[in-house]
């Protein structure tokens, strides 16, 4: 089961930083991901919001880019359990 949206907000927000500069993520991010910020030549922020955790998830998870999760914390859960589901759809193709 996903977890609620947190009851202090009506909306959840997102925000992640993607490895990459603006200018390389930008391709890659439409409207519907969100929007990115760039903060330096070398690195930006995606913000992005839903009412659902497991919405969120999914949007940020279908982004080509490496990202490091920055907030909410209860967002990990969810991404997690994606990782996890995806990880076990592959097994039979992996060795190790």
């Amino acid at each position: 089961m996903w977890p609620p949206v947190p009851a202090s907000a009506r909306i959840a927000w997102v925000s992640a930083r993607p490895v990459v500069p603006a200018n390389e993520a930008a391709p890659h991010v439409t409207a519907w991901h969100g929007a990115l910020e760039a903060v330096n030549g070398t690195t930006c922020l995606l913000h992005t919001r839903s009412d659902s955790l497991h919405f969120l998830a999914y949007r940020v998870s279908m982004l080509p880019l490496d990202y490091t999760l920055l907030d909410p914390p209860e967002l990990a859960e969810p991404l997690a359990a994606i990782a996890d589901r995806a990880t076990r759809a592959i097994s039979s193709f992996t060795t190790g």
